[in-house]
């Protein structure tokens, strides 16, 4: 196979891959915003990136999901309940880390 041919293959190939990452984005952000549960997505320290629709109206905030941007996951609990949240969150990135070894 000439280098050439090898470029297309392999630029087929990303192409492939590129329509199915792409597909797969889309049936997660279709669920995410669908979900009849309210969901959130964190970063490691519990500070929202994405929340559903379902979590707003959950929640009762006047202020629409971007402004949940940048909130941490905590305000949302009652203070004798983040204890729980942050060690469940500990475990299952620990459980994750684990489970990559």
């Amino acid at each position: 196979m000439s280098s050439e041919q090898q470029l297309r293959a392999a630029n087929q190939q990303l192409k492939a891959t590129e329509k199915h990452l792409r597909q797969s984005e889309e049936k997660f952000r279709t669920i995410f915003e669908l979900s009849p549960y309210s969901t959130v997505l964190s970063d490691l320290e519990g500070n929202i990136v994405a929340c559903n629709e379902r979590f707003v109206k959950m929640h009762a905030t006047k202020e629409g999901r971007e402004s949940q941007v940048g909130r941490n996951v905590s305000e949302f609990f009652p203070e004798a309940q983040r204890l729980v949240l942050f060690s469940t969150i500990e475990k299952t990135i620990s459980d994750e880390m684990l489970e990559e070894k």
